[in-house]
């Protein structure tokens, strides 16, 4: 009975640690697609697949949606009742909307195509968005009704138009037409002749300019109610960096060594906020400064199953111990060993997170093996028993590969 006791008592300290953990997990990686509120008071971003909300202050993030599929790219409407998203709800990404507070979400475009969300029209009447339905991609616009869907430019020489964002005044609309930065805005460095340009075009007058002359890439629009746009580009130091239009003329804000993704400005021209090291970050237009955006999410704390699977056939590498009676092997980014004849296998790699890429002996007994760790594959080594604890032996953001051992195996090249 007293051991019934102690064992319940583990598992509820055990439970409500782990609760406690994930409710207070904070700096969290991986949010992506911020985009500000009208008042640049709060955030939305997409996290694992939904759409989540911040204050620009921090703290904990509410989820709004728990679709299937993927949900991003969260637009709110200039007048602070709607956010427009893209969804995968039956596969393909769709256009859908919902209450700001949360509640009911509706889908708006229903082809099969790919739609993704670029920005609003000044009234919140309409969401526009890219869609490959009649071109690569081209630039489409939906009211929040959900009729047909209607090309922004119905007559024009673009090719590729995306990321579309309307001046309020002119009427203007602002946007990149390149693959270089639709398709592959990480590819840095490029310089030829798809180089991504802040260009605007007004369908009424078939006004058409230019309005950034670097060399390089310029990506990512997005204009306030006084008509500034901001944007990326890489014009500082070959990283992206947020840029602004005033008064026709670029003009750099931010000076960072690391690159930025997907601003954002707020409709009252206040904050811009963006991507950086896979973080949220916003900068204040006022103070001119930039900031973290720490964020803390509650998460539904998972039990790893038991997984069971095939190694025949999958195998990826092996090494035979000195004394020739067992084997190391990798399979599927997992380490075993079994002896030479195959009457057991032992899985010896703990760590589901992580994947083994190759294992040599370094005696009859010790493996030295290679696994990942921050994305890099560095040294480890484990005893061929059970219940034996792996050691890390190098911590470098390299790859380490073709482990060769010198032949009385106390030395590795």
């Amino acid at each position: 009975m007293r051991s019934l006791i102690t064992t319940l008592l583990f598992l509820c300290i055990l439970f409500l640690s782990a609760n406690k953990l994930s409710a207070g997990e904070s700096d969290f990686y991986f949010l992506s697609h911020p985009a500000p509120s009208p008042d640049g008071t709060s955030v939305v971003f997409s996290f694992e697949g939904d759409i989540w909300k911040v204050s620009l202050s921090g703290g904990q993030a509410t989820r709004l949606t728990a679709m299937t599929g993927q949900e991003t790219h969260p637009r709110f409407s200039p007048d602070g009742r709607y956010i427009a998203f893209s969804g995968e709800q039956d596969g393909n990404r769709s256009v859908y909307k919902m209450n700001t507070s949360g509640g009911d979400i509706t889908r708006l475009t229903w082809h099969d195509g790919s739609n993704l969300v670029n920005s609003w029209s000044w009234d919140s009447e309409r969401i526009r968005f890219s869609s490959d339905r009649y071109n690569y991609i081209d630039a489409y616009e939906v009211d929040i009704s959900g009729s047909t869907p209607r090309r922004l430019f119905n007559s024009h020489f673009f090719n590729l138009p995306h990321d579309i964002a309307q001046h309020p005044e002119t009427g203007d609309f602002f946007f990149t037409d390149t693959w270089e930065s639709f398709r592959f805005p990480e590819r840095k460095g490029y310089r030829g002749p798809f180089n991504p340009v802040i260009r605007s075009y007004n369908p009424e007058t078939d006004e058409y300019r230019e309005h950034t002359e670097h060399e390089g890439k310029n990506m990512w629009p997005s204009a306030d109610q006084n008509g500034t746009v901001y944007y990326a580009s890489d014009q500082y130091n070959n990283e992206y960096n947020l840029f602004r239009i005033r008064n026709g003329e670029p003009e750099q804000l931010t000076r960072f060594d690391e690159s930025i993704r997907y601003p954002q400005v707020s409709a009252d021209g206040s904050v811009v906020v963006f991507e950086k090291g896979y973080q949220i970050w916003v900068y204040d237009v006022e103070t001119e400064s930039s900031r973290h955006i720490s964020v803390s999410l509650n998460r539904n704390p998972v039990l790893g199953l038991p997984v069971s699977f095939s190694t025949a056939g999958s195998v990826t590498g092996f090494d035979i111990s000195p004394d020739n009676k067992k084997l190391a092997f990798i399979s599927r980014g997992e380490l075993f060993v079994s002896d030479t004849e195959g009457k057991y296998v032992r899985q010896m790699s703990t760590n589901p997170a992580e994947r083994v890429s190759e294992v040599v002996w370094l005696d009859d007994n010790e493996l030295l093996y290679t696994q990942t760790w921050n994305g890099y594959h560095n040294l480890y080594t484990i005893r061929a028993e059970a219940h034996s604890q792996e050691r890390n032996l190098t911590q470098l953001r390299m790859h380490h590969r073709n482990l060769t051992p010198s032949p009385e195996r106390d030395q590795i090249a």
